[in-house]
């Protein structure tokens, strides 16, 4: 009897348990559009956001804007411009999720990243992890990439990379 018990507890299980963590509300949420903040560039005084949209059950797209007084560092935030005045930042990424739908939980990333005043562009690989709790989202991700300089700038050309804290709104 305890072996006809156990194997029907086994099948039962094996029979509800997919639905069951299908069915994890945050997980499954649709979330169609989201709007972030990189904390660390806070802290630094600089500022960036990031409007992100889904656009299938497994990508997402966002486009950057953002206003910084610091070159993008090697490991994290770099050093100050010279003159104390800023730089226009613009960026483009798409995400790929593979473990949830979009955009829960882990992905993948390639994009660009633009400083136009600097006259340079990135090309950007990126790899995080992103929670979405309507109507908060946070996202922890690493990105690398290279900084080309299209026009001689007073700046060499290098491989740049560092975290990202991103905290914002999704809908």
């Amino acid at each position: 009897m305890k072996k006809w018990f156990a194997l029907l507890t086994l099948f039962g299980t094996l029979a509800v348990a997919p639905q069951a963590f299908g069915q994890v509300r945050f997980l499954t949420a649709p979330i169609d559009y989201g709007l972030t903040t990189d904390i660390l560039w806070l802290a630094n005084k600089d500022i960036q956001f990031e409007l992100a949209s889904t656009l299938s059950s497994r990508s997402v797209w966002t486009a950057r804007f953002g206003y910084t007084t610091h070159r993008a560092g090697q490991g994290g935030i770099g050093e100050k411009y010279g003159n104390n005045k800023g730089r226009w930042y613009l960026g483009f990424r798409w995400r790929g999720y593979l473990l949830a739908r979009a955009p829960h939980l882990l992905f993948i990333g390639a994009g660009w990243d633009n400083r136009p005043q600097d006259s340079m562009i990135a090309p950007m690989a990126e790899v995080g992890a992103t929670v979405s709790l309507k109507p908060a989202t946070i996202t922890l991700l690493y990105s690398a990439g290279y900084e080309f300089y299209i026009k001689h700038a007073g700046y060499d050309s290098r491989f740049v990379h560092g975290p990202e804290l991103r905290v914002g709104i999704c809908f």
